[in-house]
């Protein structure tokens, strides 16, 4: 029997605590490409946010999965979809201190100008946090960031006639496995 590819799974991580997710959520947090490419081809949501309102991309970008985040991005994941406090992929990769994310996040065009509830930008938080890799990450990528009101997935990625899906292999740091 074949499920949908957005069915919810209860998650009991510590007693009495669940949350529910989305296998494609999942397969993020397991940092397994393979997976994450295989449920989005058979028509996995990447915009379906967990039970705590997290993203794949924000979990991606959370966890630094530079390849999520570019693969997310190529399937249709909104760049600045909000959490229920306000954050954003971009938001969640400053505060977890994922500067490669982060960049690349800036580079496709995610407004870093949004605040979450409390006010405060993600570059704000990043500096609060005392995460100096992130603030010039971002500096430094903010001279290369496609414009969001001019960004679309078509000036960014490709298609070819096989059918494969473009990426940003070189736009952002480390291409390896362990990047995901």
């Amino acid at each position: 029997v074949v499920q949908e590819p957005d069915i919810f799974v209860t998650i009991d991580y510590r007693p009495g605590d669940e949350f529910e997710t989305t296998a494609l959520c999942g397969a993020t947090v397991a940092g397994q490409l393979e997976a994450m490419r295989l449920l989005l081809a058979h028509g996995a949501d990447p915009n379906l946010a967990d039970s705590d309102g997290m993203t794949p991309l924000m979990v991606a970008a959370s966890l630094g999965r530079v390849l999520a985040v570019k693969e997310l991005v190529a399937r249709g994941a909104y760049l600045n979809t909000r959490h229920p406090r306000g954050s954003t992929a971009f938001h969640e990769a400053c505060i977890h201190n994922k500067p490669k994310c982060a960049a690349l996040l800036v580079k496709l065009g995610c407004n870093r100008t949004l605040q979450t509830n409390d006010g405060r930008t993600g570059e704000q938080l990043a500096q609060a946090r005392g995460h100096r890799k992130v603030c010039a990450a971002v500096a430094l990528a903010s001279k290369a960031a496609v414009p969001e009101s001019s960004a679309s997935p078509f000036q960014i990625f490709y298609r070819d006639l096989g059918g494969k899906h473009g990426t940003l292999d070189g736009v952002c740091g480390d291409d390896t496995a362990s990047a995901v």
